[in-house]
């Protein structure tokens, strides 16, 4: 016996995925699906906005796939309602791309150009694997971010703040 639970929408990831239509990552603070499967084990299936839009359209009801097979689609043009920082429902923007982010013990969120981060050896350098990717469209929108998805340590240790027991 197998079935499937219905597809989930989460409009921003605070830790990354990896969407099983494409490969790809799904990097924090992007929209993605999600839903479970239970054949011989549970599985979650995660997968990016734009490949669940593809999957629909490639398969048919009750088809697999093979995961990691299919190629990224582009993402779709989407409006913006207002001029705010923090993803929305329409968090999949064209023109979004990779920052690194990193909150310090001080509880500052620091914010590197994706292209720079790599180029000054952030990926393969020790000083570089406490940073996370998300997408973005400007170094404000990538610290918005860190800011709502980095767990601040900072303010859990002082008193009063998030996570301080009274007694």
């Amino acid at each position: 016996m197998s079935y499937t639970t219905p597809t989930r929408w989460h409009n921003a990831t605070k830790k990354q995925h990896r969407c099983e239509w494409c490969g790809e990552r799904i990097v924090i603070g992007e929209r993605y699906a999600t839903w479970r499967s239970f054949y011989d084990a549970p599985m979650t299936t995660r997968v990016h906005e734009e490949c669940h839009e593809d999957m629909l359209d490639a398969l048919e009801p009750g088809e697999t796939f093979m995961p990691w097979s299919a190629e990224r689609p582009p993402k779709p043009a989407q409006t913006t309602s207002g001029e705010g920082l923090v993803p929305g429902p329409d968090a999949a923007r064209a023109d979004e791309r990779p920052y690194y982010v990193h909150r310090n013990s001080g509880g500052a969120v620091f914010v590197k150009e994706g292209e720079f981060f790599e180029q000054q050896g952030g990926l393969t350098e020790e000083w570089g694997k406490h940073w996370t990717v998300v997408q973005a469209c400007s170094i404000e929108h990538a610290r918005a971010i860190g800011e709502l998805t980095l767990p601040d340590k900072a303010a859990a240790q002082t008193p009063g703040g998030e996570g301080h027991a009274r007694s």
